[in-house]
């Protein structure tokens, strides 16, 4: 197999058919495989080979006849922090074909060029491969100790007598290339070396374009998926939204995550990537997940972003917002202007499941997650709510034991029991309050309405204001709604942000029971909002300018926000 050089115009016009935005957009990183418990080697499967961009395209290498390799490690480290320290007495990792010696026998040969040090490569026998550290090198074999490095020196002296041969224990950041059993490049990933193709394959998962793999403290193996904006949010819709629902409001999903993505460059540091695969970020599925609706939702609005101020919004997503949506700073004690309440009747009527819900958890459920959170309150004996926000989000509570009571604030009670167990913040105790009241009429794109409940006439958590005018600029016009409003406070704290409460539930029987109303943080768009408002006949505009107050549509954030 001989590897040649190509150039970068011959690379992006022949050998891969990838569209004219992928070369203007944004490019990010998402992280796939990193942290503690990173997994290594890693097989790639490819049906079109891979090329490799070193040093941002200096040099471009055509591995296109490899479709199924490893990258391993050259050597194995342990952290402290940011200290490494080599270990070659690790027989579980080397004899199992893990990890590959961290010593090699060094030529003596380098280059300037991967081209050049190829073809030296293949005048030769034997295990010769080039290894990048910012020149090209000719090395040979992988050792566990410098040793046995010493000693197959001698054999090579002998076959090589024009060569002068060195042990070389390689860097703690080292990787290599494998395939057919044997290294065919190895680097330094300090060096910035990008794998390029069209879909990779890790496990059972496709990713689109190419991906870089880093060697860090904290992260001795990580696997980036590098990739233009359009192609990440192909692979992140249909996670967050199901592609089959209205395009419109896909079209509104896609602005919004596009704007997050903007957003949160630069969000993994200390891992050199940008976003990772999960809701910490947002989810993403790759190229498996893609849907051709979503994918066109992304087409459809490429270039279009959300901002407030001149500046890319953060905006914050979530399932069901149970009616209404909330303050930032009073959820995440962060104040953002345009994340603010909205009363959210789109969402009661979406038929989505999480519009009411019932949770029965045991005390020792409660104990056990509360311990794990490091809140260790013994026996459990009373559950307070002590504030809610105007739109009846609890963000203040107490768990009361044995021990010691614990009190927290914001989403803490969610994290602490699951945010897939306890569903939102908007709950309580009261069974009577347990079922939101479906109204009748329900507000139409530029139609003004007749009086409208949304909710039951005592409120979920609090009292109605009745007959209140809401109206709202759209693209569509002036739309005005003749509503009840939940309003839990008394007219003299109208003034306040939260309202103090008091509502107790004594631990009897061994279990507590919880109703709630809506999935997620509450913050920015509801999913479920969104979908029933398409299907009602707003545009997307009209479903970003409901959930993300005071904020522009703007269509040409290649111009001013990309990297």
């Amino acid at each position: 197999m001989r590897l040649k050089n190509l150039t970068i115009l011959f690379l992006l016009g022949l050998f891969f058919a990838v569209p004219s935005f992928a070369s203007i957009e944004p490019m990010i990183d998402v992280g796939l495989i990193f942290g503690k418990n990173n997994e290594y080697p890693i097989g790639i499967n490819t049906e079109s080979g891979i090329i490799l961009e070193i040093e941002g395209g200096q040099a471009v290498v055509d591995f296109q006849a490899v479709d199924t390799f490893r990258i391993m490690k050259l050597g194995f480290y342990t952290y402290t922090g940011d200290q490494s320290a080599y270990v070659d007495s690790n027989s579980d990792v080397y004899k199992s074909n893990r990890v590959k010696g961290g010593y090699s026998v060094d030529s003596g040969l380098s280059f300037e060029t991967f081209e050049l040090a190829q073809n030296e490569v293949e005048k030769r026998d034997g295990n010769f491969y080039v290894f990048y550290d910012g020149i090209y090198r000719l090395l040979i074999g992988h050792f566990v100790t410098e040793e046995s490095a010493r000693t197959e020196m001698l054999g090579l002296q002998s076959k090589y007598p024009e060569l002068t041969f060195t042990a070389m224990h390689l860097s703690e950041r080292s990787l290599a290339i494998e395939a057919n059993g044997r290294t065919i490049f190895a680097y330094d990933s300090e060096r910035d070396v990008f794998f390029r193709t069209e879909l990779f394959e890790v496990g059972s998962l496709n990713y689109r374009y190419g991906f870089k793999v880093k060697r860090l403290p904290g992260s001795d193996f990580t696997l980036i998926n590098r990739l233009p904006m359009s192609f990440y949010l192909y692979g992140v819709l249909p996670k967050e939204m199901s592609g089959k629902w209205p395009i419109e409001a896909l079209k509104a999903q896609a602005v919004a995550a596009r704007s997050f993505a903007l957003k949160s460059i630069g969000g993994y540091p200390e891992y050199e990537f940008d976003v990772c695969t999960t809701v910490n970020s947002q989810a993403y599925g790759g190229y498996n997940v893609e849907a051709p609706n979503s994918n066109l939702a992304v087409d459809l609005t490429r270039g279009m972003v959300l901002t407030y101020e001149d500046e890319i919004a953060d905006c914050f997503y979530h399932s069901h917002s149970g009616g209404f949506t909330d303050d930032a700073g009073l959820i995440w004690h962060s104040r953002i202007p345009y994340i603010s309440p909205v009363e959210d009747v789109f969402s009661v009527v979406s038929g989505s499941p999480n519009t009411d819900w019932t949770l029965e958890l045991s005390d020792r459920d409660i104990e056990g997650a509360l311990l794990q959170a490091g809140y260790n309150i013994g026996r459990l004996s009373k559950i307070r709510i002590l504030e809610r926000t105007k739109s009846g989000r609890v963000v203040s509570m107490e768990f009361e034991g044995s021990f010691s009571t614990a009190t927290l604030t914001g989403e803490a009670p969610r994290f602490a029991l699951g945010t897939t167990v306890l569903k939102s913040m908007l709950f309580g105790f009261d069974a009577g309050k347990a079922v939101t009241e479906i109204p009748n009429q329900l507000p139409m794109p530029g139609v003004v309405m007749s009086p409208t409940t949304l909710l039951s006439s005592e409120g979920v958590y609090g009292t109605l204001l009745e007959n209140q005018v809401v109206r709202q600029e759209t693209s569509r016009g002036r739309l005005e709604m003749r509503l009840n409003l939940f309003n839990p406070l008394n007219p003299p704290l109208l003034s306040r942000d939260t309202v103090s409460v008091y509502e107790e539930i004594s631990v009897r029987t061994g279990k507590v029971v919880i109703y709630g109303h809506g999935y997620g943080h509450g913050l920015g768009m509801s999913q479920w909002g969104a979908k029933k408002m398409a299907e009602l006949g707003y545009d997307y505009a009209s479903i970003l300018e409901h959930y993300y107050k005071d904020t522009e549509l703007v269509a040409d954030y290649n111009g001013r926000y990309s990297n």
